[in-house]
């Protein structure tokens, strides 16, 4: 266009001076230019013509283009508007979308209904207020800064996952800090990251095309999420149940930790996952510090829930067996209960011992109504697949209720490499766990639960070959703490071994039911019967009676004979028909076969030092003195040390039962010489204890003390809390009886009965039972000490121990007594004496005893020449035992009667005799009793002054007996009202 407008103007430029100069010419060159002129003319007519057709055609080109991009600038313009109004259309009506969800949500119509929280659930309440406080914590001012509490549930499969997050969602607490936004997210049968991001789509009411590629579904769901959640001004809790099921794949499990990051990054976001399994998955700072997954139901919370569901009385006898069956595991106490509501506990316990896990079924396969499909779960995870040396570990730990430590499971696996991997595997899906050792402070060992383990051995049983290294493990370990000879060097190791006892009978057991190894494991189970106090009560005796059996099956009767001991010692509280019965049996063997190996002699005396005892236990005391004099000569001859010392300190109690101090004394010091010399520690310990006893009779009560806690000490170092330690410390709670230290003796009678009843010893905890009777005797308790004698006494006759039952008949005429009944005091005073007579204890101390209540009738009667006669007699025999405490008794029960008779100068002569004697053993009770009496004889005899002072010595000497403190007191207001002489007259 320019050019063209250029050629125009040089055009007519060229016009305009060719008529200037043509102007300017004369006439004449005008003339003779004519014909040129017209030439001129012409030639500019042309170029203007020339140049106005090229300026218009170029205008013309010029107009279309300015035309065409006039319109690409309209139709650049018209898009950006398009744009604009599409873009704003769409923000409308993502507005207008979260509106409705915000109104949904709060007006209740939003399709996320929550289950509701459990009814029965106990037991985790302290978890759940730290899970709830996790979740609302503020720790920011405002919302949109507050960095948002992630927390997940683990825990082995049946443990409560469930029901736990569902009960922090339904908290007040968590119910007003979140209000409506709260939503509960099952994920069982969500596969993989897709299937839960269109799960959740649904959920929160955004739709998910399906023609779109899977990563492109996820940024759509998150993208549109986070834009719905960010006009919100509340935060919201999502609980992802069963998450272990999306998260497990290896395949998927990016894809899922992927679409919890996205979550995690939406600041009102707030997670709250239930995991089976002890991992987390990686990519999201959870709250700290990390929860512990799920242990089982502590036994208080476990029998609340039973008796909830099952209308079952909390103190069933059989209900504590039934939940210790199950470890506690809520499934399965849940399912009992229902199954509880037509049977008792004590059928549901035989049936649970006949058909393990597959009876704790609803009727329906789900994960939450059978516990054999909740465990099926766990082994059908891909973690525990992808391993398979996970299984036989898990079947090793099937035989192991104790657990083992991880070395332990190297030692006893077929392939050590793998072990390390395995426990692994185990532990991500918790099959296994970390439990804790019964005693000591041992590393905690990896085991398995109840249910798992009984699954594994219904389902999975371990094969032979897997099986005997386990058995040979065990069996070394046996080996290495040399219990026959009682010699316990490795300390350690004999604690190891203890809180195994469990471990050891199981593998033992299955060893028998597999028929291997039947010689070893028989020899094994006899020496185990040492520690049975670290078994279950009547665990030993039941492994005993296998062995028994698999020795008869083989044919071997030195086996045989050889449990017959074990079994004895390991019966329990029995009618003493069936000791001798079985002792006899293995007598019989031993002479028939006359076995010839150094073992078997050595099972032969530990027969007939059994036998003897049980003849000392029957009250032929003379008859057991001859069985063991036996015993100890074909020790003697074949040179068995271990077996002189324990007859001696056995005979050491029989002589102290025959009243024989000297011989007593003499045996004990034998069983200690023997036992320091040859490092037989807890012979020595069962000597000591016989020493105690013996200065015990005697009231030499500090020797006595001594002795027993030097015994004592002995045993818990070896044995631990055991039986035989739990009599040396009975024996100390009955010293401080007789010092008046009620309290101390109290407390320490409770430890001894709670020791004889986790070791199954009704016998000693009937003993217990008796003694702590007297104990409120003593404190004037006599309705509870009624109630301690009485059961006492059915217990003792239900066992048909005449001896034992005769001992509560006296306590319980002491007792009727102070009641102020005479009569039926007498006539249990005078049946006790025929029982003592019956089991062979006529003219014993406890004999004495009776003797000494019948006197304290007479008294009260005014037969005082009875009185004497009764008190004369016990009288010899204590003092033929050497007994000073019980002759000082017999003595001030003299001046009583002498008291009656009002001679006054002969019953002061009794009272300071027995005083003295009271004064120098320290006892407080006797010494108070006796001053009591001197009180009343000074204020009969009109000594006022000398009365109140010994009242109010006894009265601080009474100091733990409120009753006899009652009595003191009312003494001395009687005597300040000058009415002394007729209230004592009157008492």
């Amino acid at each position: 266009m320019i050019r063209c407008s250029s050629q125009l103007l040089r055009t007519l430029e060229g016009i305009a001076e060719f008529v200037k100069d043509y102007v300017q010419k004369s006439k004449l060159s005008r003339l003779f230019l004519s014909g040129t002129k017209e030439e001129y003319l012409k030639k500019f007519e042309d170029d203007l013509d020339k140049c106005l057709a090229l300026f218009s055609l170029s205008l013309k080109f010029n107009t279309l283009s300015i035309s065409a991009s006039s319109r690409r600038v309209l139709g650049s313009y018209q898009d950006e508007l398009r744009t604009t109004i599409d873009s704003a259309q769409r923000t409308q009506e993502d507005l207008l979308k979260a509106s409705v969800m915000k109104e949904d949500v709060t007006g209740g119509r939003f399709p996320s209904v929550l289950p509701p929280a459990p009814q029965i659930f106990f037991g985790r309440d302290e978890l759940v207020a730290e899970v709830v406080d996790a979740m609302t914590s503020e720790n920011a001012a405002e919302n949109s800064k507050r960095t948002a509490s992630h927390v997940v549930l683990l825990g082995a499969g049946g443990m409560g996952k469930t029901s736990l997050a569902l009960t922090v969602l339904h908290r007040p607490k968590v119910s007003s800090y979140f209000g409506t936004y709260r939503y509960f997210v099952p994920c069982e049968s969500l596969l993989d990251a897709d299937a839960l991001v269109i799960h959740l789509g649904k959920r929160f009411g955004i739709p998910i095309p399906t023609t779109i590629s899977v990563q492109a579904r996820q940024r759509h769901f998150e993208s549109h999420l986070k834009r719905v959640l960010s006009i919100l001004d509340k935060p919201i809790i999502i609980v992802l149940d069963n998450f272990e099921t999306p998260w497990e794949a290896a395949s998927s499990r990016p894809g899922v930790e992927g679409l919890l990051q996205a979550l995690v990054d939406i600041p009102q976001v707030n997670l709250l996952l239930t995991m089976r399994g002890a991992e987390r998955p990686s990519g999201v700072a959870w709250h700290r510090p990390f929860l512990a997954p799920l242990p089982s139901l502590d036994i208080s919370s476990a029998k609340r829930t039973f008796v909830s569901i099952s209308d079952v009385p909390e103190d069933d006898a059989d209900l504590p067996e039934l939940l210790a069956a199950l470890e506690n595991v809520p499934l399965a106490v849940t399912l009992m209960a229902n199954l509880a509501q037509g049977l008792n506990c004590r059928d549901l316990l035989q049936q649970w011992r006949e058909e393990r896990t597959s009876m704790l079924t609803r009727g329906w396969d789900s994960r939450t109504s059978s516990v054999d499909v909740s465990i099926q779960v766990s082994l059908s995870s891909e973690r525990l697949r992808s391993n398979p040396s996970s299984l036989p570990i898990l079947q090793i730990l099937s035989l192991l209720p104790d657990g083992a430590l991880p070395e332990d499971l190297v030692a006893m696996s077929e392939d050590p490499s793998t072990v390390p991997g395995a426990i692994t595997s185990l532990r991500q899906v918790a099959l296994v766990q970390q439990g804790t050792c019964p005693q000591g402070n041992f590393l905690p060992r990896l085991r398995s639960l109840s249910p798992i383990r009984e699954f594994i051995k219904a389902h999975h049983p371990v094969s032979v070959p897997s099986f005997l290294p386990v058995a040979k493990h065990f069996l070394t370990l046996i080996e290495s703490v040399d219990i026959e000879r009682h010699v316990f060097e490795n300390v350690e190791r004999l604690r190891d071994m203890r809180t195994q006892m469990t471990n050891l009978c199981v593998v033992i057991s299955h060893g028998f039911s597999q028929h291997v190894l039947i010689k070893d494991l028989v020899r094994a189970a006899i020496n185990l019967q040492l520690f049975s106090d670290d078994a279950t009560p009547g665990l030993i005796y039941t492994l005993l009676q296998t062995a028994l059996h698999a020795s008869k099956e083989i044919s071997d009767r030195e086996l045989e004979a050889a449990c017959l001991a074990p079994l004895y010692e390991n019966m329990g509280a029995a009618d003493m028909k069936q000791y001798l019965q079985l002792l006899e049996e293995a007598l019989e063997i031993y002479k028939k076969e006359n076995f010839q190996s150094l073992t078997s002699r050595r099972d032969h005396i530990r027969c007939l030092r059994n036998y003897g005892d049980t003849w000392r236990r029957i009250g032929e005391l003379y008859r057991a003195r001859e069985v063991l004099q036996e015993a100890l000569t074909i020790a003697t001859s074949h040179g068995f040390r271990k077996e002189q010392a324990e007859l001696w300190a056995l005979l050491s109690s029989i002589y102290s039962e025959l009243e024989q101090m000297n011989e007593t004394r003499e045996a004990a010091y034998q069983a200690i010489a023997i036992a320091e010399s040859c490092s037989f520690p807890l012979i020595k310990g069962r000597a000591y204890s016989t020493l105690s006893q013996l200065y015990f009779k005697r009231a030499s009560f500090s020797l006595s003390a001594e002795f027993a806690q030097k015994a004592a000490e002995i045993k818990l170092a070896i044995t631990g809390r055991s039986h035989t330690y739990a009599i040396d410390i009975f024996f100390m709670a009955w010293i401080y009886f007789r010092q008046s230290r009620l309290n101390l003796a109290e407390q320490t009678f409770r430890e001894a009965r709670e020791i004889f009843a986790r070791c199954g010893l009704k016998d000693w905890m009937t003993v217990v039972n008796v003694a702590m009777g007297k104990m409120r005797l003593e404190r004037g308790d006599v309705t509870g000490a009624m109630t301690d004698f009485h059961l006492s006494f059915r217990q003792w006759t239900e066992l048909s121990w005449p001896r034992e039952q005769a001992a509560c008949l006296t306590a319980m005429g002491e007792a009727e007594l102070i009641r102020g009944n005479p009569i039926t005091a007498w006539t249990h005073f005078t049946e006790a004496r025929k029982l003592f007579r019956a089991g062979n204890e006529c003219g014993s101390t406890r004999d004495a005893e009776a003797m000494i209540g019948l006197a304290d009738v007479a008294i009260v009667q005014g037969r005082p020449e009875d009185a004497m006669s009764h008190l004369i007699v016990a009288c010899v025999i204590f003092r033929k035992a050497s007994d000073r405490l019980y002759l000082a008794i017999i003595v001030k029960k003299m001046g009583d009667v002498q008291l009656r008779l009002r001679e006054w100068i002969v019953a002061r002569a009794c009272y300071l005799a027995a005083y003295e004697v009271f004064q120098h053993l320290d006892v407080k009770k006797s010494l108070a009793d006796v001053l009591v009496s001197l009180g009343d004889l000074n204020a009969v005899d009109g000594h006022r002054a000398e009365a109140k002072v010994d009242w109010q010595r006894a009265l601080h000497l009474y100091s733990e007996n409120p009753s006899r403190v009652k009595e003191c007191e009312e003494k001395i207001a009687a005597l300040d009202q000058e009415r002394a002489g007729d209230f004592i007259r009157n008492k």
